[in-house]
């Protein structure tokens, strides 16, 4: 299924800066999932609280129950789940993680050729994370297309 939704670029900037801080939680787990959901992800979530609930405001409420917990997924606490996010938005792109003293890098970038922004955060999974919400922002806003095949 093809994703239809627009994702705000300068919004995964402000995440990015969030996660490279550290700030973790499911708070912004929900907001990522907001931003990076797939529209098959957010289809079955629509449906799940409309059913119940017959609800007026059923996209207001989706945005509620993923704050909740009830659909997004631990990214700022798991690597597996930071690695399928990682998978689902950059399909096919490289990355690299270094540690540096306290704070941990990582970088991911779809060609050789492009620059690698090492993104520094106090953990593995906040690093990979800041370094995919960078990588996705900056692919929204570039004009050669970076997904490989």
């Amino acid at each position: 299924m093809t994703d239809t939704h627009a994702i705000d670029a300068t919004a995964l900037e402000a995440l990015a800066k969030r996660v490279e801080a550290g700030e973790a939680g499911r708070e912004i787990d929900a907001e990522i999932w907001i931003l990076l959901r797939s529209d098959e992800e957010y289809s079955k979530a629509l449906r799940r609280v409309q059913e119940p609930s017959g609800c007026p405001d059923p996209h207001g409420e989706v945005a509620k129950w993923a704050r909740g917990g009830w659909f997004a997924h631990k990214y700022s606490t798991s690597l597996d789940a930071v690695a399928a996010l990682a998978e689902r938005v950059l399909p096919g792109w490289n990355y690299s993680v270094e540690q540096s003293g306290r704070l941990v890098g990582a970088a991911y970038w779809a060609w050789a050729s492009d620059r690698h922004d090492l993104r520094m955060a106090p953990t593995e999974c906040a690093a990979r994370l800041a370094a995919i919400l960078r990588a996705k922002a900056k692919d929204q806003t570039n004009d050669r297309p970076h997904q490989r095949s």
